[in-house]
């Protein structure tokens, strides 16, 4: 997840947001070296610039998406690494259900509970105060 977010940094550092981070668009070599792919999405972000919202991969997509907002920012590439993130913990998507070619949008995380979340959490990183 380090190199992920090192990743994602680095692209919009050059105010790029890629905007279909899952996890078959990533690689990891055999020194551990990750490698962001398919740019196809990708658009240079100006406060003038109005994107589509039909975009990014179901469970990984921002509420943004959903919501059909036509403005928003590189905080979109980073909810689809926190899915990521909880997809690994949960073994799961964790926003979505897929039903065929249908999408229910909750949340598992809210579903499953803090309690399981914490249960992941060894080093007690995660706040007591919930």
């Amino acid at each position: 997840m380090r190199e992920l977010l090192s990743a994602l940094d680095f692209i919009h550092s050059k105010g790029v947001i890629h905007r279909d981070v899952k996890p078959s668009n990533i690689v990891v070599d055999k020194e551990g070296k990750l490698t962001i792919l398919d740019f196809d999405l990708a658009e240079f972000l100006t406060p003038y610039t109005k994107l589509n919202f039909s975009v990014a991969t179901k469970g990984f997509k921002a509420p943004e998406s959903f919501l059909r907002q036509k403005q928003y920012d590189f905080r979109f590439d980073i909810y689809s690494a926190g899915c990521i993130l909880l997809g690994i913990l949960f073994k799961e998507s964790p926003f979505f259900d897929m039903k065929k070619d249908e999408e229910v949008w909750h949340s598992n995380v809210l579903i499953k509970g803090f309690k399981d979340i914490k249960a992941v959490d060894k080093n007690g990183v995660i706040s007591k105060d919930y």
